[in-house]
């Protein structure tokens, strides 16, 4: 109808939603990407660090994803200044939860927190299935990347999902690492 404006259309297939946005102004229309619409929805979370690792052994990061119907989509990267091997498993025993590790909002004025959880220091008995690995060093690759912006991995529901990072020097070597993941149905 004359004088009509279409501002904002969402449209759902069952399994997640596309944003449409019109402005009346310049009669363009625009997709909104999911990451971006997640981060106004305080959906988004992301924690970015980095770790000194000292002498030859490994060192476990545990996520835990949450229960149905939340889903967790991920990516994750990492560079290093040093040798490592780092690894990504499904399932696998956990036997404790030590280090709880802080995981930030990207929209900086919600309160939501996230239903997954991140840790550090993990006690693991068994890894589980390996489903991603890459060796890292400095006079070859330094850095690698599980999934990327928009092609996220989508984890299971109520599991979890073990890093190993493996130290290969005696000396003293950094490993940076940005672990970014939305939640859908949060």
């Amino acid at each position: 109808m004359p004088g009509d404006t279409l501002r904002r259309l969402e449209l759902d297939n069952g399994e997640g939603s596309c944003v449409i946005h019109g402005d009346s102004k310049t009669n363009a229309i625009s997709t909104i990407g999911v990451q971006d619409r997640k981060i106004h929805e305080g959906c988004y979370f992301f924690r970015r660090s980095f770790v000194n690792i000292t002498g030859t052994g490994k060192s476990y990061f545990l996520l835990q994803t949450p229960e149905a119907p939340t889903t967790v989509h991920t990516y994750f990267d990492a560079s290093v200044d040093g040798d490592f091997d780092i690894k990504v498993y499904e399932g696998g025993t956990i036997s404790s939860t030590e280090t709880p590790l802080p995981v930030f909002n990207a929209d900086r004025s919600s309160s939501r927190t996230p239903s997954a959880s991140l840790y550090a220091d993990a006690g693991i008995t068994a890894t589980g299935t390996l489903f991603w690995e890459s060796s890292l060093n400095t006079t070859i690759f330094t850095s690698a990347q599980v999934g990327e912006f928009a092609y996220e991995i989508v984890l299971k529901p109520d599991e979890d999902y073990i890093l190993e990072v493996t130290h290969n020097d005696t000396g003293t070597d950094v490993l940076n690492y940005n672990l970014h993941f939305y939640e859908v149905n949060c």
